[in-house]
């Protein structure tokens, strides 16, 4: 089943980042964008509205929290946003 809801995910970690596309994909979202750092994602979101942000907590430029921070000083509405990340080992 085919979902527009537009997505952005934000991940340094090319692995991961396409982990998460895959299964977002596999479940019908196809309208997903990707960045691999908290500056692109920023500028993504400044030029695109997203429906939903998910975001590594770590990433570099500006981090998960700094992204959704930033998001309120533009005139978007409220998005969910999600921060994910990994344990350390």
């Amino acid at each position: 089943m085919k979902n527009n809801t537009k997505i952005l995910v934000c991940n340094e970690n090319q692995e991961e980042r396409a982990k998460l596309l895959q299964n977002l994909a596999a479940v019908g979202y196809t309208v997903v964008d990707e960045a691999k750092d908290g500056e692109r994602a920023f500028d993504l979101i400044r030029r695109n509205r997203y429906d939903i942000v998910i975001t590594d907590l770590w990433v570099s430029g500006i981090d998960g929290i700094g992204i959704i921070r930033g998001t309120k000083l533009l005139d978007i509405p409220e998005k969910p946003a999600f921060i994910l990340t990994s344990p350390i080992n």
